[in-house]
């Protein structure tokens, strides 16, 4: 089964809703904390304690950004006013950012490399055939990764596993991309009682990645010689959260809710908590 471009597009956008509804939801939840935040009156530093505390609720922010964030806002009564900027600023909905003329050149050069490598790791017989899915290379035309639910990159480095970074593989591409390449027997098809493998990539990172891309077809069931057609299939081996997937939009609507953590309890943080960088996201 193959999606359609208008299939993975609406797909994309609803993904896209999802995480940063829920991440908008999570910031709705702290801004009266963060807004009102305060420290003893000793720790101010300039005898001006209203013009401190505004700077130290701008610091607190920018811990939880970056220091661009003065770029949109001067004051934490301002972030969700300018909450579609931070969107795509900070990759708030699980798509790497805004998708642009050199993202599309890197595209071409990462599907150039991958195919050669997949032609290089194949099984022999369906080497003439394997090519990046169709499907794959519509959806870099609207994302420029797959980072899954989450709260800006550094918070997502602690738990989250990104489905695929992006195309831009910096110095020595063609080598890297090589090496996310897999050999059937890389992808476990002496251990798969339902799914032949022919050959594959793994295009994820981050914190314990289980993701595949695998070209495969069903094995012959027991007393019939006939097996199913070699098709694409996305994969999670991921013990927490297994699955498989035929399409993209199938994975889009698994994907947007992978390690999602829920609204927090605002009531367990101080404003000292968030001064000192220890609200959860």
């Amino acid at each position: 089964m193959h999606s359609s471009p208008g299939e993975i597009q609406a797909a994309v956008k609803a993904y896209r809703a999802r995480i940063a509804g829920h991440n908008r939801r999570i910031m709705e939840a702290y801004m009266p904390l963060i807004t009102t935040a305060e420290l003893d009156p000793d720790d101010y530093c300039s005898g001006d304690e209203e013009e401190d505390v505004s700077e130290l609720r701008m610091e607190g922010l920018m811990a939880i950004f970056d220091r661009r964030l003065t770029d949109f806002i001067s004051t934490p009564a301002e972030l969700l006013d300018h909450w579609d900027e931070l969107v795509a600023r900070y990759d708030l909905d699980g798509t790497g950012g805004v998708v642009d003329e050199e993202h599309l050149t890197h595209c071409e050069e990462y599907f150039t490399h991958l195919e050669a490598a997949l032609e290089a790791t194949c099984r022999e017989d369906v080497r003439d055939d394997i090519a990046v899915p169709e499907e794959f290379r519509e959806l870099a035309k609207h994302v420029r990764g797959l980072t899954g639910p989450g709260f800006t990159e550094e918070y997502k480095s602690r738990y989250q596993a990104l489905f695929w970074p992006g195309p831009n593989y910096g110095q020595h591409a063609a080598k890297r991309v090589a090496g996310t390449a897999r050999t059937p027997a890389q992808l476990g098809d002496e251990f798969n009682a339902f799914w032949e493998y022919a050959g594959g990539w793994e295009p994820g990172c981050g914190y314990d990645c289980f993701f595949s891309v695998v070209y495969c077809r069903r094995r012959a069931e027991p007393g019939r010689e006939t097996t199913g057609p070699w098709v694409w299939r996305y994969e999670s081996n991921d013990p927490m959260d297994p699955g498989g997937f035929d399409t993209i939009p199938e994975l889009l609507e698994w994907y947007a809710g992978y390690r999602e953590r829920g609204v927090p309890d605002v009531g367990e943080f101080t404003g000292e908590d968030f001064f000192r960088g220890g609200l959860e996201f």
